[in-house]
């Protein structure tokens, strides 16, 4: 640096060399602090000296910067946001009218006046130890939530989490720091107002505690197209130091070269953990006392411990495995509009899979079915489902699923395809959840075209010491409260799901407030007044299993086996039967 000040020539090809490669940039001109340094040195101050994984995690990004979305699921500590804020300071510094934007939990964690951990302080202390050979105070002006170059009109600018989070605006790229703490909601509103913002969205976390926030279900899901860099605490050389692991109970040291305290007789002194997870002394002090799925969550970047789960996941993996199946049939439920006469139209990709036989284009008659109902108000964030199962083998034989349907066309897709389902009776056995605005409007519409065979729920009303009968299921907990029925009977055989999305959404209920709740509980743009707005196949298989449990005796196999014997009316057929030459025409023997 001392002779790019007196050089001229020189500092230009140092300003040149930086502006092409931002490792050398970041290696020569970049400054960290540490305040947790225990070695004892009085330095919180020294050169950023990039590790192997952080060389290629920075190309990674700089290869994806403004072209795609990077996802970084990663460990606490391991310096990714700063990584992404040198990028951006990069392009800042270097590319004339680069706009960038970045967002966290809520405004305090972007910017902050005398907060040191805010997104803006670490940009003003990078900026801060930068030689003059590159940038001058004078070249960028500094605001609240705003960082401009004034030389080259490059912007930084900061934003909370919100659902119109920079609606309107346009950037090269943008940062959602720990976006698996963004508020429940804001999560999945904020990433689409983003999508039309920037073609390169930035979300950098940990797992979030609520498996269905909106970080948890685009790192790994691949219809959000990017690129995706793991990064966890082993990628860290300070971290990794002194790893072991364990095999069987014996101990085996990965990193020979860690000078561990020997006691006496030149034994190591350190109380190993022989769980078979790769561990160090780091490690062991960081993860002691913490829950395991805290453990998953900020160190291990295991999405699917991450969360306190309801229902064993070993199970349900298993199961989903095991009994899913391709439909035999998809398409969609037409129906006349008056009266919702279904008619079953076979279509590529359309909402309805039918596991079943179909005789003549329709299930077979000599079955009894039971429909569950989940219903969404149509947004396009929940699914309305109905899912149909057979009573007598306890099979899942149909599931309608889709997101764009209001709840009064629904009712009527519900009917024709109870019709449709009818079996032995009038219409399958329904099962809608009724809870909220979308239930209400949902049995408004039924009650108005007319549906024959409803669940009934039976109430008790405190003041007027009354039972009563209520059409339909509903619970103030949701659906979560029955989910476990169906899965013991699917894990005793009682019952076979067919459908992957019901296990797949099981996977994702969690504990919220001492209930069960699906991971998205309320990440979904959708208005549903229901806390669940999501995890709706499994909901509606849930309710379909409940109505093979609870529906009445079937009227047609009522009638089919005649009155009880030895009842008047028994006696009356079998003197009938006699007169008439039936079974005992032959007279008594």
């Amino acid at each position: 640096m001392l002779l790019a000040e007196k050089d001229s020539g020189f500092a230009e090809e140092f300003w040149l060399a930086c502006a092409r490669d931002p490792l050398f940039w970041i290696n020569t001109c970049c400054f960290l602090k540490e305040p947790r340094d225990k070695s004892g040195s009085k330095f919180r101050i020294f050169p950023w000296l990039t590790w192997p994984a952080q060389d290629w995690a920075i190309t990674e990004m700089k290869a994806s910067l403004g072209i795609e979305n990077v996802f970084a699921p990663k460990s606490r500590a391991v310096g990714f946001t700063w990584m992404v804020l040198a990028l951006f300071l990069h392009s800042f510094i270097f590319e004339p009218e680069s706009e960038f934007g970045m967002a966290s939990e809520n405004e305090a964690k972007v910017d902050k006046k005398g907060k040191q951990n805010t997104l803006f302080a670490k940009l003003d202390f990078l900026l801060k130890y930068q030689p003059r050979c590159i940038i001058n105070p004078s070249d960028f002006d500094r605001g609240p939530l705003r960082l401009v170059n004034v030389r080259n009109d490059s912007v930084i600018t900061g934003y909370p989490s919100t659902a119109e989070l920079n609606r309107g605006g346009r950037d090269r790229a943008f940062l959602c720091d720990e976006m698996g703490a963004f508020p429940v909601g804001a999560d999945y509103s904020a990433l689409n107002s983003l999508r039309a913002v920037t073609d390169s969205i930035f979300t950098v976390s940990t797992y979030g505690e609520r498996d269905g926030c909106a970080f948890n279900n685009t790192a790994e899901n691949e219809q959000w197209r990017g690129k995706r860099i793991f990064m966890t605490w082993k990628d860290c050389p300070p971290q990794a130091a002194g790893l072991y692991t364990s095999r069987d109970g014996v101990l085996k040291i990965l990193d020979e070269s860690y000078p561990w305290e020997r006691d006496a007789e030149g034994k190591i002194d350190y109380p190993f953990i022989l769980d078979e997870k790769e561990r160090s002394p780091y490690y062991d002090e960081k993860t002691a006392g913490l829950t395991p799925q805290a453990v998953a969550r900020e160190y291990d970047v295991d999405r699917k411990a991450s969360s306190q789960r309801p229902l064993p996941r070993e199970q349900i993996e298993r199961l989903a495995k095991e009994t899913p199946a391709k439909p035999r049939y998809v398409g969609v439920m037409g129906y006349d509009q008056d009266d919702q006469t279904p008619h079953f139209e076979l279509r590529e990709g359309g909402p309805l899979s039918i596991w079943c036989d179909l005789i003549e284009d329709a299930p077979s008659t000599d079955e009894v079915y039971s429909m569950g109902a989940d219903i969404a108000a149509g947004f396009g964030g929940s699914n309305s489902v109905l899912s149909v199962w057979n009573r007598y083998t306890g099979v899942q034989v149909a599931e309608w699923c889709w997101n764009w349907v209001d709840p009064i066309k629904f009712a009527n897709i519900a009917k024709a395809t109870g019709l449709f389902f009818k079996g032995a009776e009038e219409a399958a056995y329904m099962v809608p959840e009724v809870n909220g605005t979308v239930g209400t409007q949902f049995m408004g519409e039924l009650e108005r075209i007319g549906y024959p065979n409803l669940h009934r729920r039976e109430t008790y009303d405190e003041i007027t010491k009354r039972r009563t009968r209520k059409t339909g299921w509903h619970n103030s907990a949701g659906v979560g409260t029955i989910l476990g029925q169906l899965l013991s009977a699917a894990n005793n055989g009682a019952a076979t799901v067919r459908s992957a999305l019901v296990f797949k959404e099981m996977l994702e209920y969690v504990f919220v407030n001492g209930q069960i709740k699906h991971g998205g509980v309320a990440g979904s743009p959708d208005e549903s007044e229901s806390d669940d707005t999501h995890g709706d196949a499994a909901g509606a298989a849930a309710m379909a299993w409940l109505g093979c449990k609870t529906m009445p005796a079937s009227k047609a196999l009522t009638e089919a086996a005649g009155p009880p014997v030895g009842s008047i009316a028994w006696h009356r057929e079998q003197r009938q039967s006699f007169d008439s030459g039936g079974i005992f025409a032959g007279g008594l023997q």
